[in-house]
């Protein structure tokens, strides 16, 4: 008769681990939805923060060269210093680069993929006519991005100002060529 009793406790305690596991599912299932929650809002920010918009993308610059035309300041005049050209476009393949941050000892890193930008009109050929000089190019962004400290990587602000040079470097070199690019612009920029 004192077996009996021993085979109930083994039962019981066997039972007792099923409801717990579904206990913990909860709090994980909810955590997770918090996060997915947090990276769309954080997504939506993102968007709203640097403008971004699928409609309408190539309208926004002819638009805004159409009414500059109109007051008589665009002239129709490309070639004049501070003025925006009316057809610019990326190069297809844009520059993906992963530096480590200066004066972080190599514990943190920095992901960007940059697109060059150019006046589609004044330079028909620039991707076919840059790419003997692509390598050149490639190892000026690397050195301007692997020079950055972690501030200037981490603020907005420094962002432009290391795309600035980026854009100003990279035009130096190629003006014996007789190419030039309009500008260099951040499409991913991850800092871990």
């Amino acid at each position: 008769m004192s077996a009996a009793p021993k085979e109930e406790k083994k039962d019981e305690p066997a039972e007792a681990p099923k409801p717990r596991s579904g206990r913990k599912m909860g709090p994980m299932l909810g955590a997770v939805a918090v996060v997915l929650v947090l990276q769309a809002g954080l997504a939506f920010g993102v968007v709203r923060f640097l403008g971004i918009s699928d409609h309408g993308a190539g309208k926004a610059p002819q638009a805004k060269a159409s009414d500059d035309d109109a007051s008589g300041e665009g002239g129709g005049d490309d070639s004049k210093p501070g003025s925006t050209p009316k057809n610019l476009q990326c190069m297809e393949k844009p520059l993906s680069k992963t530096v480590t941050i200066a004066g972080t000892e190599a514990k943190r890193y920095l992901k960007a993929s940059l697109c060059l930008e150019y006046d589609a009109d004044k330079y028909k050929d620039l991707p076919k006519d840059i790419e003997p000089q692509m390598m050149r190019v490639e190892a000026t962004v690397n050195r301007i991005l692997s020079s950055a400290s972690f501030q200037q990587v981490s603020d907005p602000k420094a962002q432009d100002t290391l795309a600035t040079q980026m854009s100003s470097e990279i035009n130096q070199m190629l003006k014996p060529d007789k190419i030039q690019i309009h500008a260099v612009l951040v499409t991913e920029w991850l800092v871990q």
